[in-house]
């Protein structure tokens, strides 16, 4: 069947839709608040290739680029779902997700253009990209970015001083340039995923040479598993990732630091933290019960430079023995006044 539009109202099967329901509006203004080409992500939709969509496939794609906050799942699948069966045909969705033609102004036109030049503007994103490679292994890596040079032109890149150096040769801007890897810029790079900030890394490590920093080396591989950042440490996952990048919607979800599940904790990083809590839980409760046992007696909370009590009485109170012979002494003075009254009389 044909898909036609007509006075914004599109055509299908004897069923039409109206490009102005408000369902629709939503689910482009998404698209556009999150730069992505309607022709791309109908490509995305159809995983099975039957060239129909069914709401599983709806609702996961729309979870990862997280647009679920901005739409109503239920509500824009029911809309373009004419026949009530659970498919929408792929031509009807690509037709629903244009424009309106009264609201098309040169602007908006150039934003939601679906064609090549538009997928050349830079990434939405402050995450940035990161690259690294070895000495051995810097030819590999200048062949491989310049394999996938429309890419890295539109991201933010990271890189250690030399492997940086070696780039500047391809006009690739480098929004982060570290220190090289030998003197702490693997470490510096961990930093930045241990701080959320880095989506991907490709790191070309050369397996056949010894390096002084190889504990940063380990490091850097390590933190990369502990939060969960995409890693290639080879061209060829290299090529397999740079494509998930542009193509898979999960990947490229995390490009854009849209992804749901992205600063959520792997289920090991749950575990440990986890377990952190109930050694600290721990220590403290053991902590109170040694205080507890430590705290001193009347006996010891007295003056360390008071006198030993004599008898098991209590210690002397030099404020109440001064009183006590003060008052002998007055005693003593008013005899003696009394014995020279009585003889001078």
């Amino acid at each position: 069947m044909d898909v036609t539009i007509s006075d914004n109202m599109i055509e299908f099967g004897g069923h039409t839709i109206d490009l102005n329901h408000i369902e629709l509006r939503k689910l482009r203004a998404a698209l556009r608040n999150k730069w992505i080409a309607n022709e791309r992500f109908v490509s995305y939709l159809d995983m099975t290739g039957d060239g129909y969509i069914d709401y599983e496939e709806f609702y996961d794609l729309t979870n990862q680029f997280g647009l679920q906050k901005a739409i109503s799942c239920d509500d824009v699948f029911q809309v373009m779902d004419v026949f009530n069966d659970g498919d929408i045909p792929l031509a009807l969705f690509e037709k629903c997700l244009e424009p309106p033609v009264e609201t098309v102004d040169p602007q908006a036109k150039s934003a939601l253009n679906t064609s090549s030049s538009s997928l050349e503007e830079p990434y939405p994103t402050d995450l940035l990209v990161g690259l690294v490679a070895h000495n051995n292994m810097k030819p590999a890596m200048m062949q491989f970015v310049s394999d996938n040079i429309k890419f890295f032109c539109r991201v933010k890149l990271i890189t250690t001083g030399s492997t940086g150096r070696s780039l500047s040769s391809m006009n690739l801007d480098v929004e982060q340039l570290v220190a090289s890897g030998p003197l702490g810029g693997d470490q510096e790079i961990g930093g930045y995923i241990t701080q959320g900030k880095i989506a991907a890394i490709f790191f070309f490590t050369d397996p056949l040479s010894a390096h002084p920093h190889s504990p940063d080396i380990e490091a850097l591989n390590r933190i990369c598993c502990v939060h969960d950042c995409m890693f290639a440490n080879n061209p060829s996952t290299a090529k397999a990732l740079v494509y998930s990048l542009q193509y898979f919607p999960f990947a490229l979800s995390r490009l854009l630091g849209v992804n749901p599940s992205q600063n959520m904790d792997s289920s090991v990083v749950k575990a440990y933290k986890e377990n952190q809590q109930k050694v600290i839980a721990s220590v403290s409760a053991e902590k109170k019960k040694e205080d507890k046992k430590k705290k001193p007696s009347r006996r010891e909370s007295t003056s360390s430079f008071a006198p030993e009590r004599k008898g098991g009485r209590h210690k002397t109170n030099y404020h109440s023995q001064s009183k006590r012979q003060s008052l002998v002494g007055t005693d003593n003075l008013v005899d003696l006044l009394n014995h020279l009254e009585d003889t001078s009389i």
